[in-house]
């Protein structure tokens, strides 16, 4: 009976051993997986901040930039508005001098004639600003740089066969005016899409088209003499077949 007893003492003894170790190891167990996994954590944690903060500042930066570039072709458009109105007038001023000279020849009527002296009062600027922003005009609206581009282009024109109207030694033949004066109108009345646009862009008001004076005549009596020649060209080719 006493060693009944005595063993189990041993065993209650034993089982009181086990249950004062276990809370040990439970303990021990925890801190090593709190040293694996804080450094962990907090890396990964870390890695989430910086990746989090280079985006917001990547979104900042991209609408600081896009700000910028707003200003910038608000800027550009701006310039050649004021470019083109002041080209447009120019235009104007020019052609009625030259239509109303075409016609005076035409009619036979007194006043300017094409001639020397109407060269020398005449004179076409360079384009300063479209040449110096020709670079970032394709950063606007696509439909403005179509018709800015076309605008510059009949200007150019002008530029170009203006010198022709005159008579030259050198040179056999005299051109008509309509060599100036169809490129004129075109750069004077089809750009105004595009300034309209820039007008509502810019909150501006409208510019009105400036005063061309007999330009519409003298274009239309150029296709009616056209047309009269092309006539006559044909019943001349025709009586020639005729022999």
């Amino acid at each position: 009976m006493a060693d009944v007893m005595c063993e189990s003492r041993i065993i209650r003894q034993r089982l009181e051993v086990d249950r004062a170790r276990k809370p040990i190891v439970e303990t021990d167990m925890l801190s090593v997986v709190q040293v694996l996994v804080g450094p962990a954590a907090s890396f990964a944690f870390g890695l989430i901040g910086v990746v989090v903060g280079a985006l917001f500042n990547a979104h900042l930066n991209r609408r600081r930039d896009d700000r910028l570039r707003d200003h910038e072709i608000r800027a550009v458009a701006a310039a050649l508005y004021g470019e083109i109105l002041s080209i447009r007038n120019d235009l104007a001023d020019s052609c009625r001098i030259i239509a109303r000279a075409s016609l005076n020849e035409e009619f036979g009527r007194p006043g300017w004639k094409i001639d020397n002296s109407l060269r020398d009062r005449i004179t076409f600027r360079e384009p300063k600003l479209y040449e110096t922003l020709a670079g970032k005009v394709g950063g606007l609206p696509p439909d403005l740089v179509l018709r800015i581009i076309d605008f510059y282009t009949q200007y150019s024109e002008v530029q170009r066969w203006f010198p022709r109207l005159f008579e030259d030694k050198d040179r056999r033949i005299r051109y008509d005016a309509s060599t100036v004066l169809d490129p004129a109108w075109k750069a004077v009345h089809e750009v105004n899409p595009a300034l309209r646009s820039i007008e509502r862009w810019l909150s501006l008001g409208a510019a009105n088209d400036p005063d061309m004076g007999d330009t519409a005549e003298a274009l239309d009596l150029n296709i009616q003499m056209s047309a009269q020649l092309a006539q006559e060209r044909k019943e001349w080719e025709a009586a020639q077949g005729g022999k």
